[in-house]
């Protein structure tokens, strides 16, 4: 335990005082000493669904979380269904759950009882980097904002490889990145991260002519509408005619209206989203321009959002600017294809 914490502590250069224990195989990784050691009452390997009341409630007064193991390598799949974990979560509201590995494969089912049990927090780790992970993210940066939390997955994972694939392409936003790496990450980073703001936005997807131009000639790729109001204070809508952006097999136009200044039509509407978009304003072009010299500390890379001018095609190819700097410092530069770079 001790050198653990002191391995730990030498590398976040922080001091660290929680950590979870045992794990393992009983008899073999810890025995009956360590649980004592740590007051978990009870037989080792019991679950959480049968851990006794007063445990919970004793974990709840002192607002210590418990910290579940989740996913595929339980003994038995039953033991990675996350529906139990909803009778505990609203029997104590008060007790952080931490639920590692995510109970991926479980992705949406785990999410949808952090949408409906707000002292539900859940841990990805390794399983952030496989495939049907892109929900974790989703989640991450709507309402799931302070319900998630990152995990290296040490010693599966190098942490700082860990740490910068969280941060080189998976989609979270600047403030949520932010957020998880704390001060894992360098004081230049986070001024730069906490630079770029977000906006909330309304998409709504249909098939009403109405929120196009009335002279289908005019009919674009992008469509902006302004409502009524003073200059500067106008509600102002964008409709995206997916019919001109791809090929579609039938002539209904297909809308993407964002934040609409007048709603569709009821029985046009297909479906609706929530989105967070950066702001680019003058901290956010400052911060742009701070990038280069932020990047590789600790072993973290920005991209995204905070590249040249924060368009598709731009991040990819500012992604692969970074990818080129980063291969140049790496020593497994000969490891990536030249034609690549």
């Amino acid at each position: 335990m001790a050198g653990a914490r002191a391995y730990l502590e030498d590398l976040l250069q922080q001091p660290v005082e929680h950590f979870a224990y045992p794990n393992g195989i009983p008899g073999g990784d810890y025995d009956g000493r360590h649980v004592e050691i740590l007051c978990v009452p009870g037989e080792a390997g019991r679950t959480l669904s049968q851990a006794p009341n007063r445990l919970l409630g004793h974990g709840a007064q002192l607002g210590v979380p418990v910290f579940l193991m989740t996913g595929p390598t339980t003994p038995d799949p039953r033991f990675n269904d996350p529906a139990p974990l909803a009778n505990v979560a609203r029997a104590f509201p008060q007790l952080p759950i931490v639920c590692y590995h995510g109970w991926w494969p479980n992705v949406a089912q785990a999410i949808g009882l952090a949408f409906r049990y707000e002292n539900i927090h859940l841990v990805p780790d390794m399983y952030l980097f496989v495939a049907g992970s892109k929900a974790y993210v989703e989640a991450a940066n709507g309402f799931m904002a302070d319900q998630f939390l990152f995990g290296s997955s040490y010693p599966f994972r190098p942490i700082q490889q860990s740490i910068r694939d969280f941060l080189g392409g998976y989609g979270f936003h600047g403030d949520q990145a932010l957020a998880l790496l704390g001060q894992t990450a360098s004081a230049p980073q986070r001024e730069v991260l906490a630079a770029v703001r977000y906006q909330s936005n309304r998409a709504v997807l249909h098939t009403d002519p109405a929120l196009l131009p009335r002279d289908r000639k005019l009919w674009s790729a992008w469509n902006y509408f302004a409502g009524n109001g003073d200059p500067g204070e106008q509600p102002v809508a964008v409709s995206y005619l997916i019919n001109r952006l791809q090929p579609l097999p039938f002539a209904t136009p297909v809308v993407v209206t964002l934040n609409p200044a007048r709603e569709p039509e009821a029985t046009k509407v297909i479906a609706e989203f929530d989105y967070a978009h950066p702001i680019f304003d003058g901290p956010a072009i400052a911060a742009q321009q701070r990038l280069a010299s932020v990047q590789g500390k600790n072993g973290i890379w920005l991209a995204g959002p905070l590249s040249d001018l924060g368009a598709s095609i731009v991040t990819g190819w500012f992604m692969l600017r970074e990818m080129k700097a980063l291969a140049a410092r790496s020593k497994r530069v000969h490891d990536i294809p030249p034609q690549t770079l």
